[in-house]
């Protein structure tokens, strides 16, 4: 809900496994502040999700698990980068926040306006 997901769509996802392993980010880090990133979404319908960043630079638009994203970015400390960004289609406001865990995997952290968290937490892969 706090995402602008209705109740029911929410309810047959989780009943579905919707997604579950089926979400990958690739990420090309070209400097200290510019990153492409590719996510494969957990729709299947939906195509890859390309971003370019530029930290602080630009605003960006971006299709992520919940729609359309408008966000800007900044670094939050010197290993978490910080989105700031609202939901095109419901307005609603949410914080993306990426890093890497001591033990190397790879966490897009997803921070609804109401303070709800979910986590995708990747492993690395060779």
């Amino acid at each position: 809900a706090d995402m602008g997901q209705s109740w029911l769509l929410r309810t047959a996802a989780r009943a579905l496994h919707y997604g579950l392993g089926r979400v990958q980010v690739r990420c090309e880090q070209i400097s200290h502040d510019e990153f492409k990133f590719a996510k494969i979404l957990t729709d299947p319908t939906m195509r890859e999700s390309h971003i370019h960043v530029r930290v602080g630079e630009v605003e960006l638009h971006f299709t992520d698990d919940i729609g359309r994203l408008t966000a800007t970015s900044r670094w939050e400390s010197d290993e978490v980068l910080r989105f700031d960004a609202t939901a095109d289609a419901t307005s609603l406001p949410l914080t993306l926040l990426m890093y890497l865990t001591s033990e190397g995997e790879f966490v897009e952290e997803m921070i609804s306006g109401r303070g709800t968290s979910v986590k995708y937490i990747f492993a690395a892969q060779n």
